[in-house]
């Protein structure tokens, strides 16, 4: 995809199929830099982003991007 002409100027999400989970990642994180793990907090990322169009318009402002709303380019779900 890096070099066919056909995928020119296209977006494109590629993974190895990895999977992670960020709760086994934060008590490495804690343990590296010697802090003790906070509280869990479980936060649904489509509810979380259902009030950031204001920040993603100024995003694309800022970096002039093509004038799209946040659901356009992401479902957060």
């Amino acid at each position: 995809m890096a070099t066919a002409p056909a995928c020119a100027n296209q977006d494109f999400i590629i993974t190895n199929g990895d999977l992670f989970r960020w709760s086994k990642l934060w008590p490495k994180f804690a343990d590296y830099f010697g802090m003790a793990l906070g509280l869990v907090e479980i936060v649904g990322l489509a509810d979380y982003m259902a009030d950031k169009e204001a920040v993603w318009q100024r995003l694309i402002k800022k970096q002039t991007l093509i004038p799209q709303s946040l659901e356009q380019v992401l479902i957060w779900s």
